[in-house]
């Protein structure tokens, strides 16, 4: 057989060496041992930074972000100048009990607590606390659309849902708001407000005040006497703008095809407003297929009057 290739053939002793000479003569390489050893000991060091700050940890969870899980403890809205003066009060009319929200006893956190028979002279004082962005846009409840920029609550055991007048005892204020969710479950609260009633009754930024809570107006069907009968419609609205009511219901009434129409309240020294209603409506399915119809047309918040 052929001899290997030259290429691969030692290279004599004094070529290496020399080669060797040239490369320890270079102005980077360290003439003396303790600089060697710096030198090495540089080297891996700066290997291992680069190592831990480029390659990824393995299996790390990823970050939790606001528009995956909302933030992580309740907050104001973003902008915290909106105007609850402009937010308007409610029209207090007796609305037939809610579907869900009202099973009794239930039990949460491990406790069970009882949903309340109407009491006309109901009346309670404790603390009040709030909620607002963390559950904005959620479900209440009873069903319905959480929406912090309106007067609701949240209460353990008044009926759902029912208007009850809230007085900040700190301050005086006084506010109605429509009850629609459950809630608080800490210790020392009695009843959660949206952060638009909260800041109506000026605790925003305290978080908490003492109130009193006096009922307004139960919901129908939940006393000992028999519901009251009448026509079931879904009130979209009521506007001072008479125009802007039309429009409304010309819209509703395109979209849905059902009967919309418009009327006007009589409340003596008030500015009459123009309220915006479809229906009656045959039944309980009927208004929530109606309901369902009206999400997406931005009317989510159409609540049940009987009349």
């Amino acid at each position: 057989m052929n001899a290997p290739s030259s290429s691969l053939t030692p290279l004599p002793q004094a070529t290496r060496a020399s080669r060797w000479l040239s490369f320890c003569r270079r102005p980077w390489v360290p003439q003396k041992l303790d600089q060697w050893l710096t030198f090495f000991m540089t080297i891996t060091l700066f290997s291992a930074i680069s190592g831990c700050t480029q390659a990824p940890a393995k299996n790390a969870p990823s970050a939790r972000t606001e528009t995956e899980y909302g933030p992580p403890v309740d907050a104001p809205p973003a902008d915290e100048t909106f105007d609850v003066q402009q937010v308007a009060a409610w029209e207090i009319t007796p609305e037939p009990a809610s579907q869900f929200g009202n099973h009794s006893p239930y039990e949460v956190l491990g406790k069970r607590y009882e949903v309340t028979r109407p009491d006309p002279h109901f009346s309670q004082t404790g603390m009040a606390s709030w909620y607002g962005k963390k559950f904005h846009g959620r479900l209440t409840s009873n069903q319905e659309t959480f929406d912090m920029y309106r007067f609701t609550a949240a209460h353990r055991s008044l009926p759902l849902p029912s208007f009850v007048r809230v007085t900040n005892l700190e301050n005086g204020r006084s506010l109605v708001v429509r009850v629609n969710d459950r809630g608080p479950f800490k210790a020392g609260r009695i009843i959660d407000l949206s952060w638009a009633a909260a800041k109506k009754l000026g605790y925003v930024n305290k978080g908490v005040a003492k109130v009193r809570i006096e009922l307004v107006q139960a919901p129908l069907g939940l006393d000992n006497t028999p519901p009251q009968a009448g026509l079931l419609f879904l009130q979209v609205g009521a506007f001072a703008d008479e125009q802007k009511a039309r429009s409304i219901a010309k819209q509703i009434a395109l979209e849905t095809g059902a009967k919309v129409h418009v009327s006007q309240t009589d409340d003596k020294g008030q500015t009459p407003l123009h309220r915006v209603r479809v229906g009656p409506l045959a039944d309980q399915s009927h208004v929530q297929r109606i309901k369902q119809a009206l999400q997406p047309l931005g009317f989510g918040q159409s609540r049940l009057v009987v009349e």
